[in-house]
């Protein structure tokens, strides 16, 4: 379909030069001028709808306020105000003309242009002649539009991308010209993703890179299934003022693998990623640390008691406090050796920033320190607070090692120095059941509250008086067992009791995803090298959630 122009020719009097002269002078010959017709125009403007989708498909915008005409050769120009109808007139030569006509969103042919055309066309003498054109849009806006914002991560699928694009007067843009900027040069939009991966970028490709015209024809947004937490779509416009819209898609995980732990063997109560890429990890119930590759296969190495806390040291090796007093270093290819410390129950281990290892005692209330030479040299440091039970421990950004006090009679963030002194922060909450620790990628200190409603809170590493917790989009009584930093840019929490893993911005805001298993109940958490997130579950798994 096309728009038309009606010229009516109505005079086709060749006009003459008329020129007088002097008596006795002959006169000089007259010059005709060029022959011409009055073509008069009507273009019918569709009325505005409140989604802004009103329009001719040739494409005469409903924001249309005016209207002009130039001729060539001539010069001769009409511009006319419009209502429900843009009409008006204009003197055309007779024979080959071009005719440019253009249509504005506010009167007198002023402001933005929406949509303009030009044809070529022959105006014959004392005759009707109609001049017909294409209306090419001029886009003031492009964005993408998508039946979800979220596509579940870790399975491979294809999902239709429509681009839309608006003029000025925010109306949706439909064929069948192409994009053309306000002096009417054609433009093309190049179109991109970009991944948002630890794993690498190129896990999404459109079919589609360049739109040089509307479209109400999908392109297709292909995912290879690879780890990811996101995409944005863009679009850069090769000429023309135009405000491109970027989408963000959300890749939603989803626990796509579960590994059983060997039979009898309860769960993993702490994961470590150790130098060789593979996740090592205690298991209730054994006398062995396990190491698993990605992949999931399991391999025990005995100890002489269950394996409380896991960590990498310094020296690319796994270190490990055992029930009952030991510690532990294991090699990458399984070999063990113990070393007895003389502390009561151990906890979690951390590697602190001066190359030390660094884990708490539980009812003995305190922190040690223990080399990685051999024999260890191991070094205790009281916990002010008595009976506070010491337990989740991390290397904090500013060289400090932190650590959570989970008993009623403790409920503080602890913080000590290299050379062992302590100072503590009560949480807010009373009775609070502080159950992890970590640092954020804000540079803070993150923790959880597993008692009551449970909560995620932050400690400023710069102002540890300033604790900030944070509840709204907590599942109410999740019990939060672990926090992790993910790849992405926020923190993951296990929320055990809900069955679920949260994720939390830097900002606070979190955002509970149930996992697919019956009866689940995470445990551990820990950020895999290649960006996907791995949890242990109480119902005796190793499992694999994917971004």
């Amino acid at each position: 379909m096309r728009r038309s122009l009606y010229a009516l020719v109505l005079g086709g009097t060749v006009l003459l030069a008329g020129c007088g002269g002097r008596q006795g002078v002959a006169p000089a010959p007259s010059s005709p001028r060029a022959a011409s017709a009055l073509v008069s125009f009507a273009i019918v403007v569709p009325a505005r709808h409140q989604a802004g989708r009103n329009r001719h498909l040739e494409y005469v915008s409903s924001g249309t306020s005016s209207a002009s005409i130039a001729v060539s050769p001539g010069g001769t120009t009409a511009s006319v105000n419009c209502t429900s109808v843009c009409s008006g007139a204009v003197a055309a030569p007779i024979g080959s003309d071009t005719f440019t006509v253009k249509l504005y969103d506010q009167t007198n042919a002023a402001g933005n242009v929406l949509s303009q055309g030009a044809t070529t066309q022959t105006i014959v003498a004392n005759q009707a002649n109609t001049v017909s054109l294409t209306f090419n849009p001029v886009p003031a806006a492009i964005a993408f539009s998508l039946a979800s914002q979220t596509i579940p991560a870790g399975t491979a699928t294809s999902v239709p991308v429509t681009v839309v694009a608006t003029d000025a007067q925010n109306q949706t843009i439909v064929g069948p010209g192409v994009f053309v900027d306000s002096a009417g040069n054609p433009i093309t939009f190049t179109l991109s993703t970009t991944d948002s991966t630890s794993g690498g970028t190129g896990k999404t490709t459109l079919s589609t890179t360049t739109v040089t015209a509307p479209s109400s024809t999908p392109i297709t947004l292909s995912y290879n299934g690879g780890a990811m937490y996101g995409t944005l779509l863009h679009a850069a416009a090769s000429s023309g003022s135009v405000q491109a819209n970027d989408y963000g898609i959300t890749f939603t995980p989803s626990a796509v693998a579960r590994y059983p732990m060997p039979s009898g063997h309860g769960y993993a109560p702490i994961i470590a990623v150790g130098s060789d890429g593979n996740l090592w990890f205690g298991e209730s119930g054994a006398n062995a640390i396990a190491r698993m590759t990605p992949s999931g296969t399991i391999t025990e190495f005995a100890t002489t008691n269950e394996v409380q806390g896991v960590a990498l040291g310094p020296d690319g090796n796994i270190w490990a406090t055992e029930f009952n007093g030991n510690y532990a270093r294991v090699t990458p290819a399984g070999g063990v050796t113990e070393f007895h410390t003389g502390h009561q129950i151990p906890g979690p281990i951390a590697k602190g920033s001066d190359g030390n290892m660094w884990f708490t005692d539980t009812t003995g209330n305190a922190i040690y320190r223990a080399t990685v030479a051999s024999p260890p040299v191991v070094t205790k440091f009281t916990v002010p607070t008595a009976s506070s039970f010491p337990y989740a421990i991390c290397a904090g950004p500013d060289g400090n090692v932190w650590f959570v006090e989970a008993a009623n009679a403790g409920n503080r963030i602890g913080r000590i120095t290299p050379a062992g002194a302590i100072t503590e922060f009560p949480v807010p909450t009373a009775n609070a059941s502080l159950s992890a620790i970590t640092t954020g990628p804000d540079g803070n200190l993150w923790f959880t509250e597993a008692a009551g409603t449970s909560k995620v809170g932050r400690i400023l590493a710069a102002a540890p008086n300033t604790i900030t917790e944070f509840s709204s989009g907590v599942p109410a009584f999740s019990g939060l067992s672990s926090i992790a930093t993910g790849g992405d840019g926020n923190l993951w929490v296990a929320a055990r009791n809900a069955g679920a893993i949260d994720s939390v911005t830097t900002a606070g805001a979190v955002q509970a995803y149930s996992l697919p298993v019956s009866g689940s109940q995470p445990g551990a958490i820990v950020k895999a090298p290649d960006g996907t997130l791995w949890f242990s579950d109480q119902q005796g798994f190793i499992g694999t959630f994917v971004w």
